[in-house]
């Protein structure tokens, strides 16, 4: 199998996308086409098993409408990040803000029975895992020979994103929470529920939950390592031990 063709399967599989999608005239696509991919993926990492919108208490019916928004809202926001935002802080704050305090500031989550509301944990699941595929997309087109990768994403990433990356945030879900709770358990200290001593869940977090945790986190990093290596990194170390743990207590107990 070419390198070309692995490449794109794993991409489709993961986003739907390919090195070089063309439009229906045979023309490479825009930049937006992929933001829009990245962003409907990284919905589903953030409402996976915690969200599900309702329009009140008295109506079980889930509300597409308000998701199109949110999405519509980020790949807005990732095309004009260079616009109106001095940093990456500024404008990490002002999305995840946008989606908690705007687009979803009327609306309950219905997770099992437990109502809450849209918290900012979520939104920065969203936000996080926006750019992370958007980085992963950079990353792979850019290791092709430039014939075969969409050019015009590639340009959209060296002008607008790739000066962030020291800055992009790690995001946080219970892969990242239970690493550092092996050796690092002192970062969790400000996320701990202490009548319940244990540590809050990451869809139940507020803005300062986030933010006291990611400045913690960015220090555990060597120096010169971008954060969404480190992350990646821990991520498929805890879901290979969650895995295995998950095989053995099977065996265990067929035996």
């Amino acid at each position: 199998m070419k390198i070309e063709t692995a490449i794109n399967f794993m991409l489709y599989t993961l986003m739907e996308v390919t090195l070089n999608d063309l439009d229906e005239n045979g023309d490479s696509v825009d930049e937006e086409y992929y933001i829009k991919k990245a962003v409907r993926r990284a919905y589903r990492d953030a409402s996976s098993h915690v969200l599900s919108i309702k329009e009140g208490k008295d109506d079980s019916k889930k509300n597409p409408c308000k998701k199109e928004e949110a999405i519509s809202a980020v790949v807005y926001e990732v095309k004009s990040i260079n616009n109106d935002y001095n940093n990456y802080e500024c404008w990490h704050s002002h999305v995840c803000k946008d989606l908690t305090e705007r687009i979803y500031n009327t609306y309950e989550v219905d997770y099992k029975g437990d109502d809450r509301t849209f918290s900012y944990g979520i939104a920065q699941k969203f936000v996080n895992m926006t750019i992370k595929y958007l980085v992963i997309l950079y990353t792979v087109m850019k290791a092709m020979d430039t014939d075969k990768a969409n050019r015009n994403y590639i340009k959209f990433y060296e002008k607008n994103l790739k000066k962030y990356e020291q800055d992009f945030h790690i995001p946080i879900d219970g892969y990242i929470l239970e690493s550092v709770s092996k050796d690092k358990a002192e970062i969790l200290k400000n996320v701990i529920v202490k009548e319940k001593k244990k540590v809050k869940a990451w869809s139940k977090w507020e803005e300062n939950d986030y933010n006291s945790f990611q400045a913690e986190l960015k220090k555990i990093k060597a120096k010169d390592e971008y954060p969404l290596d480190w992350e990646g990194k821990t991520w498929i170390e805890i879901a290979k031990s969650r895995k295995e743990k998950i095989i053995y207590k099977k065996l265990t107990h067929s035996t």
